[in-house]
Order: structure tokens, then C-alpha cells, then sequence
């Protein structure tokens, strides 16, 4: 295929001239696809003439596609098809087939063909989108070939130019919903490298609307000088010739064909292309960079490409105009300027044209992204302008932020008027929960905080500079550029970067308070016993007052959300809402355990007694005074009163009652069994056994004895059915009846399950006596493996410490687990010695 390629200055400049030196040379992607053609047509061609000969009169035999286009990657689809006469009989078609399709299909190649006569075909392209894109790659392979000009002349004038306009409408409105599904590849982080907006697709789109305004197929006919300036055409020539070779290694590394670029092939894809860092982090990122720099390019001239088209065919469905002031105005339903002549005199205007997008909510003109392109270097003028400052600040508490922030941030605005953000551009977060870079992910959390503005109204109402809030999400990850802790280095960094902005000393150390502590209230809601009023008073101390507190909940509200879909479960966002409203009445009220506090517990110990007789009967007191009164606090009645009935079912050690209940794409998973040293590292091993990743869980032993732990599980896949033998596997285990840890070490990960990446980092045991009144605390930070809970609490209870509480989760790409535990007489760890003995037996069980 011959693409819209080569800068090299020429009389005439069409699609089809070959692709110039330099920068092919670092990346041979073209050579690579083109190769693989060549070596595939003569394969194809050699089958054709040997078997078919003269018979091909009536024959002509198509590649289509990216066949069609040379661009074939190792385990590409190869879509042929056979445009045949209507008279040529039945027999002859076969033969046709069997004599080229059948030996290409012994040669292992993912060959796919179709029939039809060139009517047919015409008739199909008008019904069917994707053949219609498939045929505008078509060329001949073998065959008749004045038929298929023919048939070629014929598309052009039928197709091409007759319905022009609707073609150019199909592909925007088709690429738009693919964006939708694949995600934008620019910022994200396991991006789909052919799909994904600013992939090979978009280029493929650029190409198949320049064939449809043109009215050609034929690429050596169509002049691409008005297309293209000679900067993007080599720009663009370096971005497809980049993701086509990475597509090669990823096809070859992946043993089939495979587009997404998953974490766990990243390392030696890097490693492959050339890239090198310290560790295997920073060579993965060095790689993303260079990937996520190349498709933002094929991504904005993608979208610059299109609008010129739409605008040449009228296709703009907004037609909104008017005049902002007299610098700006809306063109088309978006934002331009009125005289871009005067942006020299007046740099400012350069930071107000994002203010304006932000304001209205709407996107930039195409005339004003080439403005601002040219001129980049009027923004480190606007960076000292008082009013270029306040229209920024502006821009990022307006309505329509994020397309603005966004649209500075491709521009190449961002980083120069920002320049604390610039390291943050394609910087990767190697885990399973963030799903986008962090520049991206930093504006994301801008744009839902002002959604939580519409379903967390009186949380927002209480703050009083909402300006500041908006300002302190987008630079709350700031110091992920510059070292370990970021949130004190980015705490420090802000305080600066918001009195260059015009905030005031005591706005700017609110700034530097809650960055510093963005991620202590959802650390302590999800690795604290918050029952325990210590760890409460404690936090809310920490803080300081309602108005920070309140912009620290909705900051790490939104900064989870921000992060990807399973980054905010529901359990976390329960535990964190607990906290917060704990926190929250200390302030008010000056303590945890108000009159109020204390009459809830006797209102719930008083709805048990009402409802528990019909359950347990004439032991209903004495059960109901088994319960301890963190647990009551942390269910509600309906809850405990469906653990008293399964408890009804736990009549000897061996016995078990479990409960399954789905909570979104995850299960609770509820285990009653009498409490012994070691239960809690048994219920682990079944879960490891079957592949579920636990997500969370509450741990509670009743006076009686009696163990209720509630696990919040995700399963391996969506139709997970396994439930029985779960269950079965809990009584096993539970009776003694299993050997876990043989079974344990012959599992592996489904091949389907959660993918995590496999990063350089060692286990980490740190205890704590100082976080409860009650319990050594033992935090256990680790790569997540197979069965790494299991070891844990293994190795635990073969100390002979009982597990009071367990708190999982998850920080970065280690597993972090907390517990909170007790000797055999229910009393702390003391003894320095010991307490070295557990660290060292849990890292021991890691090995």
C-alpha cells in the first residue's frame, strides 16, 4: 500500500509516492508489512497461474483490506476476493476457490474470501459499510484485469463520487463510535494499536476519505499537496511507520493476532524496538512515551483532516455562529479567533481561547488549532500576563474544562504555560486499576469533581473556594514527575505554582495540606479498623477542619473515579463515606461517641429483639449478647439477621455456612465456621484455589466464638458458575479434608483473569502497635500472586496469632494487606523479638 506518506518536495505529491529515508530507518514498519506482501502475493500469484492458466479469463482475483493497502503484520487477516463473471459456471468458480484458497489454508495463513460479480459487489458496497472500506483498498492480484478495471472505473463513478458525501458522513460517524468503544490511545495505558483513536484506523480513515473526495481509488492519482503541509506529512510518515513495526513485534511476541497492547507484553516489546531504561519501569515507559507521541500525532491530524473534509462537504451539523467579543467568535459551533493577526500584540488571547472553549463547552475551530500551532512560542510570554493567568484559572472551574484542558494539553499549550505538568505528558502507572497516563488522568479528575458537584450538593455546599478545589485536582498527582513521595514533593510544588496564579499565602498552604494528604483518608478507610474510635479521632486531627476535610472527600472521590472503573468499588467507597461522615461529627460535635451515637447501638440491639425469636427462638438473648458492638455498628439489621440464621447451620467445628450474594461485576462471598487459629488462611487458600481475587473483606469473631468474614471476590470472568465447588472446597478446608498448599502451588492464573504487570518490586512487612488499643497491626505490601493471601495468613497462624481483622487492597502495583491480630491471651504484640519473628516468617512465605 501506498499511503499518505513521504515529505520529500516534489512537482506532484500524490498517495502513492514511496516513503522517503530517515526516521524509516530507526522503525522499519513499512519494510516490515510490505515484505511480509510481497513474499504473500508471489505465494498467491504462483497458485493462480500454475493451476489456473488460461482459465482465469472471467477471474480476477482481489486483495482487500490491509492486504489491499501492503500492510500485512504477522498474523494478519488475509481477504481476498474472486470478481467473476456472471456466465462463468458454478464448477469453474470452485475450482478457482480450491485451487488457491484450500493450498493457502495448508499453509496455516487466516485466509478469508468472498464471490461476486462486479454488480454484486457494487450492489454490497452500498449496503454494507465495512466491505465498501475494504473495497476501496482492493487491487488486483491476479486474473483478468480488464475486468476488474472495469469494475474499478465503475466504483469510482457509482460509489465514489455518487455518493461522496455520505461515505465521508459513515466514516466520521463510524470512527466516533469506535473511539467510543477502543478508548483514546494517546493517554491510554493498554491501548488498542490498531482501533484505538489515534491508531492505524484513524490513518486508515484519513486515507479512505481522501479516496472518497477525490473519487479515486487508485492512490498514484490522487494529489495530496493542498492535503498536507510538508512538517505533517512527515510527521505522519513517522507515526504509521512506528505503529506498524510495533504491531509486528506485538503479532510476533503475542504468537497471533493482537492489537492491545496488554502490560504483559510491554517489557519485551520495548525491549525489542530498541528502548532502554534503568529498570524494566522506566524502559516501558520510555516506550509508551515515544507510542503515545506518535498516535497523539496521527490522532490530531486525523481530526484536522476530517473537519477540512466536513467543512468542504458541508457535513458540520452545528451551525451555531457568533460573536464572543470582539476576538473571538464560534464558527460552525466552535470556538475561533476573529483576528489572529493580532495574537503577537497580545499573547493572553492565546490562554482566553481555551477559557472561551471551557466556557461554552465547545470544541476549537480547525483554523484556530493551525493558529495556535504556529505561534507556541507566544506562550511563555502569556505566562507572565496577569490576565492570561486569570482566564486559566478560569478554564479549569468552567463548565466545559476537561475539552479544554485537553485541547491545551495536545496543542502543546499546557505543558509551556504549566511547565510543572510537562513531565507529566504519556507518564505511564504501572497497575491494574489506572487505566490512562497521568496527564489524562489528572484532568479526568477535574471533570468528576464537577460532577460530584451535581450528586454530592451539600458536600460542595459547604466549601466556600470551589475555584481552589477545581485548581487542587488537576495539580493533585503533580509530583509523579519529580520523585517519591509525590504527594509531599507535588504539596510543595503546588504551594509555589498557586501563588504564581494570584491564590493567596493561606489558599496556597490549604493547596499544599490537601495534596499532601489526597490519599491518607482512602489509605486509612481501607487499612484501618475504622471502628475503632483511635484511628477516627486521629485522622480527623490530621486535617484540621470541615472545609479541608470536605475538599479531601470529594478530591479522593474523584481522583478514584478518575483512575479506571474497578478503582473505586463499592466497598471502598462505603468504608471511605464512614470515615469521612465519622470524621465530619467529630468536628462538628467534638466527639465520636455522642448520646447519639450510643442510642443507634440500643436502637439496633432493640430491632434484633423484635425480629431475632422467629430465628433463634428461646436462645435469642443469649445469642444477641454475643455480639460484639463494632459488628452490630457495621451491619445493618437485615444483615445480622441473616448471618444469625446461617449461624444456625454451624453446629460443630466442621460445619459451614456460606452465602453468595452478586454487588455489581463482583460477589460478596459471607463464611460462618467456628473461629479457630488458622480459619481465615484456609478461606483464603479456597478462594486462591479458584480463582477468585478477593477485593476486600470483614473479619469478626462473636464472644461466642462464632467467625462471620464477608469477602468481596472478583471472578476470573464475567459467567463465572463455580459456586458449588467453592463451597464444597470452604467445608473441605475447613474439615481438614484438604491439603491446601499442594493444591495451591499447582494453580496458575487463568488465562482470561485480571492481567497485572510483573515489575521489579520486593515484599514488605511493617507492624505497628501504636494504630489500635487493641491489636498489632501488620501491613504486608507484595506483588499480587496466586494464593499470596493464603501465605500470608499462613504464616501468621503458624505463629499462633489470631486474625481479628483483615483489610485488603491494593497501592500501585503491589497487593497491600493489612491485619489486624492478637496472641493466644487476646493482647498485643510486645516483644521486639516476636514481632521481628513475624515480619521475617511472612517474608519467608513469599519467597
Amino acid at each position: 500500500m501506498h499511503e499518505i506518506m513521504n515529505a520529500q518536495t516534489q512537482p506532484k505529491t500524490t498517495l502513492d509516492d514511496a516513503p522517503g529515508s530517515g526516521k524509516l530507518a530507526t522503525f522499519p514498519g513499512w519494510r516490515e508489512v510490505r515484505s511480509r506482501t510481497r513474499t504473500t502475493d508471489e505465494r498467491i500469484g504462483d497458485l493462480y497461474r500454475g493451476k489456473l492458466g488460461e482459465r482465469s479469463k472471467g477471474v480476477a482475483l482481489l486483495a482487500l483490506g490491509g492486504y489491499g493497502r501492503r500492510e500485512l503484520c504477522p498474523h494478519s487477516d488475509i481477504d481476498l476476493m474472486f470478481l467473476i463473471d456472471k456466465k462463468l459456471s458454478e464448477s469453474k468458480v470452485r475450482d478457482a476457490i480450491a485451487e488457491v484458497v484450500y493450498p493457502l489454508w495448508d499453509d496455516k495463513l487466516d485466509i478469508s474470501y468472498s464471490v461476486r460479480t462486479p454488480k454484486q459487489a457494487l450492489i454490497d458496497a452500498k449496503d454494507d459499510f465495512l466491505l465498501l472500506t475494504a473495497l476501496l483498498d482492493a487491487r488486483l492480484l491476479c486474473g483478468d484485469e480488464e475486468s476488474y478495471r472495469d469494475w474499478k472505473a465503475r466504483f469510482n463513478k457509482d460509489i465514489l463520487v455518487g455518493r461522496r458525501k455520505q461515505i465521508v458522513e459513515n466514516l466520521v460517524s463510524h470512527g466516533a463510535l469506535r473511539h467510543k468503544q477502543c478508548g483514546d490511545d494517546t493517554y491510554s495505558l493498554e491501548p488498542d494499536i490498531k482501533e484505538g483513536q489515534g491508531g492505524l484506523r484513524d490513518y486508515h480513515t484519513m486515507l479512505w476519505t481522501a479516496k472518497a473526495l477525490a473519487g479515486e481509488t487508485d492512490v498514484s492519482r490522487i494529489r495530496i499537496d493542498e492535503m498536507f503541509g510538508n512538517r505533517d506529512r512527515a510527521e505522519l510518515e513517522e507515526a504509521i511507520n512506528f505503529l506498524l513495526y510495533a504491531r509486528c513485534v506485538l503479532h510476533a511476541l503475542s504468537k497471533r493476532k493482537n492489537d492491545r497492547l496488554r502490560f504483559e507484553y510491554l517489557g519485551a516489546l520495548a525491549d525489542t524496538l530498541g528502548f532502554r531504561g534503568e529498570s524494566l519501569e522506566r524502559t516501558i515507559e520510555s516506550f509508551m512515551l515515544e507510542f503515545h507521541h506518535q498516535v497523539f500525532c496521527i490522532k490530531v491530524q486525523n481530526e484536522a483532516f476530517l473537519d477540512r473534509a466536513k467543512d468542504k462537504l458541508s457535513i458540520f451539523r452545528d451551525g451555531a455562529r457568533f460573536r464572543i467579543d470582539p476576538s473571538f467568535e464560534v464558527l460552525s459551533g466552535r470556538v475561533a479567533f476573529s483576528s489572529p493577526e493580532s495574537l503577537p500584540a497580545d499573547p493572553h488571547l492565546m490562554i482566553a481561547l481555551f477559557e472561551h472553549m471551557a466556557r461554552f463547552d465547545r470544541p476549537m475551530h480547525p483554523t484556530a488549532r493551525e493558529v495556535v500551532r504556529n505561534h507556541l512560542n507566544l506562550v511563555e510570554s502569556s505566562r507572565i500576563s496577569p490576565l492570561a493567568k486569570r482566564a486559566f484559572r478560569r478554564t479549569v472551574a468552567a463548565k466545559g474544562a476537561q475539552r479544554a484542558l485537553v485541547a491545551m494539553l495536545e496543542t502543546g499549550v499546557l505543558g509551556r504555560f504549566l511547565p510543572e505538568f510537562e513531565r507529566l505528558r504519556g507518564r505511564m502507572q504501572f497497575d491494574i486499576y489506572h487505566t490512562s497516563t497521568v496527564d489524562y488522568h489528572s484532568i479526568r479528575t477535574v471533570q468528576e469533581l464537577m460532577n460530584l458537584e451535581r450528586s454530592q450538593t451539600e458536600v460542595f455546599q459547604r466549601i466556600k473556594d470551589k475555584e481552589l478545589l477545581f485548581f487542587i485536582a488537576l495539580l493533585h498527582d503533580i509530583g509523579k514527575g519529580y520523585g517519591s513521595p509525590h504527594s509531599e514533593i507535588g504539596a510543595d510544588m503546588a504551594f509555589d505554582t498557586l501563588q504564581n496564579f494570584g491564590f493567596s499565602e493561606k489558599q496556597a498552604e490549604t493547596a499544599r495540606h490537601i495534596i499532601q494528604k489526597h490519599l491518607v483518608l482512602s489509605e486509612t478507610a481501607t487499612r484501618r479498623d475504622i471502628t475503632e474510635e483511635k484511628t477516627v479521632f486521629g485522622f480527623a486531627e490530621s486535617i484540621g477542619n470541615v472545609e479541608a476535610l470536605c475538599m479531601l472527600y470529594l478530591l479522593t472521590i474523584a481522583d478514584a473515579t478518575a483512575t479506571g472503573p474497578t478503582a473505586l468499588g463499592s466497598w471502598k467507597e462505603l468504608l471511605i463515606r464512614e470515615l469521612f461522615l465519622k470524621s465530619l461529627k467529630i468536628m462538628e460535635k467534638g466527639a465520636l461517641r455522642d448520646p447519639g451515637a450510643a442510642g443507634e447501638f440500643e436502637e439496633r440491639r432493640e430491632a434484633l429483639r423484635a425480629q431475632a425469636p422467629s430465628i433463634l427462638g428461646d436462645e435469642t438473648d443469649a445469642r444477641l449478647e454475643a455480639l460484639p458492638h463494632q459488628y452490630v455498628m457495621s451491619y445493618e439489621t437485615p444483615a445480622i439477621l441473616k448471618h444469625l440464621e446461617m449461624s444456625q447451620k454451624v453446629k460443630t467445628p466442621c460445619d459451614v455456612a456460606v452465602l453468595v450474594e452478586p454487588r455489581g461485576s463482583n460477589f460478596d462471598v459471607t463464611v460462618l465456621a467456628t473461629d479457630r487459629i488458622g480459619l481465615f488462611a484456609k478461606l483464603a487458600g479456597v478462594f486462591a484455589l479458584n480463582h477468585l481475587d478477593i477485593r476486600g473483606a470483614k473479619v469478626f469473631t462473636w464472644h461466642n466464638r462464632l467467625a462471620v468474614d464477608v469477602f468481596e471476590v472478583a471472578p476470573p470472568w464475567s459467567d463465572y458458575d463455580r459456586w458449588d465447588k467453592v463451597i464444597s472446597d470452604f467445608k473441605l478446608a475447613a474439615g481438614g479434608k484438604m491439603a491446601l498448599a499442594a493444591a495451591i502451588s499447582g494453580v496458575r492464573p487463568p488465562l482470561n483473569g485480571t492481567r497485572k504487570p510483573k515489575l521489579e518490586k520486593k515484599p514488605r512487612v511493617v507492624t505497628d502497635n501504636s494504630a489500635s488499643d487493641f491489636f498489632t497491626v501488620i501491613e504486608v505490601y507484595a506483588p499480587d500472586q496466586v494464593g499470596l493471601l493464603y501465605r500470608i495468613a499462613r504464616a501468621i497462624s503458624e505463629l499462633d496469632l489470631d486474625i481479628f481483622r483483615a483489610l485488603i487492597s491494593n497501592k500501585g502495583d503491589l497487593s497491600a494487606d493489612v491485619f489486624y491480630v492478637s496472641n493466644l491471651q487476646k493482647e498485643k504484640i510486645e516483644d521486639p523479638d516476636q514481632l521481628k519473628a513475624v515480619e521475617e516468617a511472612i517474608l519467608y512465605s513469599l519467597k
